[in-house]
Order: C-alpha cells, then sequence, then structure tokens
C-alpha cells in the first residue's frame, strides 16, 4: 500500500495545484522506480532557462517541485515510508526541476506537501485513490476524476444519482 500511497499523494497534490494528471501506476521499472505518476507538459510557453525564468515558469516549477514531493508527505502521514523510493523522487527533482531555480531548496517543497496532504479532504482523496491504485494497478485521469469528484447535489440540496 506504501507505493499507491506514494503515488496517490502525486495524483492527489499535482491537481490540487493545477497540474494536469495524464495517469498514475504501480509498475515497476528497470530504473528503480516502483510506480508513475505523469502529468502533462504545460505547453510550448514553457521554456526554462535558469537565471532568466518567467513567472509562470518559475510557478509551475514550484508546483512540480511540491508535486514530487506529495508522495513522501503521503507515506509519512500514512507511517509507511520508503526512503528509497523517495530519494528517487528527490533525486529527480533536482535534475530535472530544481536546477532552474537559483537556491532551490526541497525541504520548502516539502513542507509545502505536507500542509496539502494533511488537509482532511486531501488525506481522503488520497486514499480514495490509493485504494483504487491497488485494486486496479493504473489509472487515468479520468478514472481519477470520477473517484475524486464531490458529490452531485440536485437543486432540492440533496445528493443526486450518477446514472
Amino acid at each position: 500500500m506504501a507505493v499507491a500511497l506514494h503515488e496517490a499523494g502525486h495524483v492527489v497534490v499535482g491537481r490540487l495545484l493545477g497540474l494536469q494528471l495524464l495517469d498514475a501506476d504501480l509498475d515497476p521499472d528497470g530504473e528503480g522506480g516502483r510506480g508513475h505518476t505523469n502529468f502533462a507538459h504545460p505547453g510550448p510557453w514553457f521554456t526554462p532557462e535558469r537565471g532568466s525564468l518567467t513567472k509562470a515558469e518559475r510557478d509551475f516549477i514550484e508546483r512540480v517541485l511540491t508535486t514530487f514531493m506529495a508522495g513522501y508527505a503521503a507515506e509519512e502521514r500514512a507511517g509507511d515510508l520508503d526512503p528509497e523510493g523517495s530519494g528517487w523522487d528527490r533525486d529527480k527533482s533536482v535534475r530535472e526541476w530544481a536546477y532552474h531555480l537559483e537556491e532551490p531548496d526541497l525541504d520548502v517543497f516539502l513542507e509545502r506537501a505536507r500542509a496539502l496532504v494533511a488537509r482532511p479532504e486531501t488525506w481522503a482523496a488520497i486514499q480514495e485513490v490509493a485504494a483504487a491504485l491497488e485494486a486496479k494497478g493504473k489509472l487515468d485521469a479520468h478514472a481519477v476524476d470520477l473517484i475524486t469528484a464531490p458529490p452531485q447535489t440536485s437543486p432540492t440540496g440533496g445528493e443526486g444519482t450518477e446514472s
């Protein structure tokens, strides 16, 4: 369940921060990964260069780094740490994202992730996504939408039903 919670942390926090989820899985790979969460590239406007980031580029990088740290934050909250798996995220964060920032401090992004994961509604969504990942092995964005969508309310204020 630790890997599922880890990936669900990425999924839920990334979506909260406005990243476009593609999919998440629990498939191990030959590089040490035990699961993966994939988000869409932000678009052609994103061409970051260290020392000359636009405000939008910096914002996007900070949201991505917070999302990377959310896997560890979810494990930590559950009391089921996987330092090897989370260490891979931390290394990848530095190699692919943090180097764009002039003074990257991944602990700042971990604290942001911890604060988001600690919200009751966020933690509930992480647990729901983790359970679905455990059951299915892979989820696309649509499946996550169905899992985490708030209940529909009818005009009279009661909960609606799905058709």
